[in-house]
This record gives C-alpha cells, sequence and structure tokens, in this order.
C-alpha cells in the first residue's frame, strides 16, 4: 500500500504532515507498511494529522453506465450502509487541514465521512433519479472482485487491496477507530457527483 505524504513548513518551523490515501482500497486496508511508517512519524517531535477517509463515492464511477440499464453492480450488500465521502471533500480536509496550522495536540486524527452514510441502493436510488427510471442493486460475490478487476487491467495486488476492503467493510472489520479522533462530515451533495458520471 503506498501513500503520498505531504509537508510543508508553517510559521515558526513547525513541521505539518498530513498522510492522504490514493484511493479507498489503500486507506481501509492499511498494510503493516502503512501502520509502522505512522508509528515512526507519532514518535517525532512533528504535530501530525492523519486523515481517515470512508469508502469513496468516486468507486461508483466504474459502474455507472450500468445504471442506465437498471443496474448497479455492488460487491457489497445492496443494505449495507458506510461511511461514503468525496474524493473533493478529502481535498477540501486536507487543505484546511494544512492552513489552519499544527494541530493543539502532537497527532490529530480526522474521521472523514460524507453529507451522509450511504448503502449500495442509497446510491442506486441517486443514481435512478438522473437516469429517469429504476436502478436495481446487482449484488455479486467477492469471488468476483480480483478477476474483474484484473479484468480491467488492475494489478493482482490492487484487486487483492479491494477484495479485503469488500469483505471487511461487509464483515465489519472496517470501520472507524472513534476515541480522540475527530469525526468530520464532508458538504458535497452526493447526488451532484453521480449525477456527473452519467451525464
Amino acid at each position: 500500500m503506498t501513500a503520498r505524504l505531504a509537508r510543508v513548513r508553517a510559521v515558526g518551523g513547525t513541521s505539518i504532515t498530513s498522510i492522504v490515501p490514493s484511493s479507498s482500497a489503500e486507506m481501509l486496508c492499511m498494510s503493516w507498511r502503512t501502520i509502522a511508517m505512522s508509528m515512526r512519524l507519532k514518535k517525532t517531535p512533528a504535530k501530525l494529522s492523519f486523515i481517515r477517509a470512508g469508502y469513496f463515492l468516486e468507486n461508483y464511477a466504474a459502474v455507472a453506465g450500468a445504471t442506465k440499464a437498471g443496474k448497479l453492480p455492488s460487491f457489497m450488500p445492496g443494505a449495507l450502509i458506510v461511511p461514503t465521502v468525496t474524493t473533493r471533500d478529502i481535498g477540501l480536509t486536507a487543505a484546511k487541514a494544512l492552513l489552519d496550522g499544527p494541530p493543539s495536540t502532537h497527532v490529530d486524527v480526522i474521521e472523514l465521512s460524507g453529507v451522509r452514510d450511504l448503502s449500495a441502493r442509497d446510491v442506486a436510488a441517486l443514481f435512478a433519479s438522473k437516469v429517469g427510471h429504476d436502478v436495481a442493486v446487482e449484488e455479486h460475490p467477492l469471488d468476483a472482485v480480483v478477476p474483474t478487476f484484473t479484468s480491467f487491467g488492475i494489478s493482482a495486488h490492487m484487486a487483492g487491496l479491494y477484495r479485503e476492503m469488500y469483505e471487511g467493510l461487509t464483515r465489519g472489520t472496517i470501520a472507524f477507530e472513534g476515541g480522540q479522533a475527530r469525526a468530520i462530515r464532508g458538504t458535497t451533495d452526493p447526488a451532484a457527483i453521480l449525477g456527473g458520471f452519467v451525464a
């Protein structure tokens, strides 16, 4: 798993570090390497801001075309509600964390979700409002994740991360930590984002 590391110098030379994963699979399927990196960073004197984002709404772009035929393929149960966020809100939150300056604590963990948590059925209903007819969730087994993603040209390693993500979300083993983390909700309307995929 990889992550983009953004580092800037604030007034007084204090270092602010924000780790923003480059895909929701990378965010939700944290590897030991990323965990080890986080632990090492926490031992430094730098004040740190970590953004933990929910499931990326933009993942639905890959299957948006199917909604015109009344289907929304999903590797998660249709009724499963998960924290879902747009990449726009992730970018805005990261930018705000950097512009606000160092957090008051040594480590600031931001758990970011969207305006509201969504299920695949909710997303199907939002698509339906854009395409003008009913859209039904078409559930697919987890065993189909890797062959489906590799058929799109995605590496087997990344496809495996996506399978791990879908399985973790379905079983409830992937979730926000809570505790001292700050829960923040984005402001971007998910319907507006999804509408752009079928325009």
